[in-house]
């Protein structure tokens, strides 16, 4: 629970255990009084259609279309429905994506919009919405081969468009290299300057297809200082917070038991654990640079604190932790009028 009305899954990947997963969680959120929910789907590259439509199912009621694959012949040509009725069908929700968003991620974002079940939040993601089959050899080898597309339910390619890339390495550098502008896109004005394809919502709300699923409301992701970024590619805040550990963790049980609430709001470094961490990091050939450290300094106390949080309440500590300074998390939780009005849930 981030708040005492919304709840908040992060789904990592599609994998074939995921849609139960997700329906445990949302009915221990519902117990817990989840009355809204925020869905991350953040850094997920995607998984198994299957799951991908099982979790659209969840949110969207009567045999609505979630998702349809297109091919060169017809006969792998396959539509996907929603089939299960849901206690989660009414639930107002909000979805996050960005860039790292692929694939059965860009499908769930896709139905949801399209049938105006929910607010999308974030950057554009990734534009993944290739079907691959698998074909077995004579030799016991296999064959991976490519034999459509996906579709949103609205007629929306989400494979983005390779054509005129001289490689790979372009069409991945490619991928949130935009120029969104931040703010209320609703109405997908901040596309509206392309020539993209346009289709429509199922209220009409036009929206534009050409590759990825652009946000109802574009909120981009805080670009780290030079400083932030060498930490965490070197680790340094998973090893600093072994060594605090060592020297804290009877204390910290101590203060805080098992009330992870108190932590959050009662925790803070000292100005010496900070002038540790930077020591620590020069250990490890991390330059210091005072000015970026100043920029993200409440990051880096953010982060160090997710990983001690991490450390006794796993998960729900580290994400609990981290929630409180996403930008994306923070605006969404304030939209949620606005994706109660979209699904006509007021």
């Amino acid at each position: 629970m981030f708040d005492s009305n919304t709840g908040y899954v992060s789904i990592s990947r599609f994998s074939e255990t995921t849609y139960d997963e997700l329906k445990s969680a949302l009915n221990d959120l519902r117990n817990e009084g989840m009355k809204q929910l925020v869905l991350d789907l953040r850094g997920n590259p995607g998984g198994l259609l299957s799951q991908a439509v099982k979790v659209s199912d969840l949110f969207i009621s009567g045999n609505k279309k979630l998702v349809y694959t297109k091919g060169r012949r017809s006969d792998f040509d396959e539509d996907y429905f929603a089939s299960e009725e849901s206690d989660f069908e009414k639930t107002p929700l909000i979805i996050l994506v960005n860039n790292g968003s692929a694939s059965a991620s860009e499908i769930v974002a896709g139905s949801v919009q399209d049938w105006d079940r929910g607010l999308i939040v974030g950057e554009t993601t990734f534009g993944k919405g290739l079907v691959q089959r698998q074909f077995e050899l004579p030799d016991n080898s296999a064959l991976r081969l490519t034999i459509s597309r996906y579709y949103t339910p609205s007629g929306r390619l989400i494979q983005r468009d390779y054509k005129d890339l001289s490689d790979k390495g372009d069409y991945y550098s490619e991928a949130g290299n935009n120029d969104e502008e931040e703010g209320d896109n609703l109405y997908h004005s901040a596309e509206k300057d392309t020539s993209k394809p346009t289709f429509k919502t199922n209220s009409g709300r036009i929206v534009y297809g050409g590759g990825g699923i652009t946000p109802d409301y574009i909120v981009k992701s805080k670009e780290f200082t030079e400083y932030t970024t060498d930490l965490l590619k070197n680790n340094i805040f998973y090893q600093f917070a072994l060594k605090y550990l060592d020297e804290h963790s009877s204390l910290l049980q101590h203060r805080y038991g098992k009330k992870l609430d108190y932590f959050i709001n009662d925790f803070k470094f000292t100005q010496q654990d900070l002038d540790r961490l930077i020591k620590f990091a020069k250990s490890k050939n991390i330059v210091f640079r005072k000015n970026d450290f100043a920029k993200d300094k409440e990051y880096i106390q953010t982060r160090m604190k997710a990983q001690i949080a991490r450390n006794f309440w796993k998960n729900e500590g580290w994400y609990s932790v981290l929630l409180t300074s996403d930008n994306q998390m923070l605006k969404a939780i304030t939209l949620f009028n606005e994706a109660k009005d979209l699904a006509k849930l007021k």
